[in-house]
């Protein structure tokens, strides 16, 4: 291992240690910048940490920047898309909930295909006209790289499925 890949490594475990362990708000939301910058070239660590803070950070700002920092790996975080799928189900800031859908729009993997009944869900029934519209976009956009000829095919689908 070079000494610039110990660097990078430490740097990371400094960022994750200080987006985990408490720090001050402001510390939270700036590792969890750090980290998605630094997360297309280190996902395995990264992501873990970014869907941990999503999941549970009492702050809705450090969440909002773990999604955002989950975005900016892109296809590198499909792993993080069943908490991605939890978090835009049970979190209770519309700020939060949009990104996530926005994120799911533009993640780039197949598995994003195993967030539909969660989006059709939240599609469905939250309170949100911005959430709502953030997630009709996503299954528009999931519907099309599935072949679908529109999204209310793909519900169809997916609806028809659960009887």
């Amino acid at each position: 291992m070079s000494t610039m890949s110990t660097r990078e490594s430490r740097k990371i475990q400094r960022l994750i240690t200080k987006l985990t362990e408490g720090w001050g708000e402001n510390i939270r939301i700036e590792a969890a910048r750090s980290l998605g910058w630094l997360g297309p070239d280190n996902p395995d660590r990264i992501v873990p940490a970014l869907t941990e803070a999503m999941l549970t950070d009492r702050s809705e700002s450090v969440r909002l920047e773990a999604v955002l920092g989950i975005q900016w790996i892109g296809f590198k975080a499909c792993s993080a898309i069943p908490d991605l799928v939890r978090a835009l189900q049970k979190d209770e800031s519309e700020k939060v909930r949009t990104r996530i859908a926005i994120v799911l729009q533009r993640i780039g993997c197949k598995e994003a295909e195993t967030a539909v009944p969660a989006l059709i869900s939240v599609y469905r029934k939250d309170k949100s006209k911005e959430v709502r519209k953030e997630t009709q976009t996503a299954l528009k956009k999931i519907a099309s790289e599935l072949g679908f000829e529109n999204h209310k095919k793909l519900i169809k689908k997916y609806s028809s499925q659960k009887k």
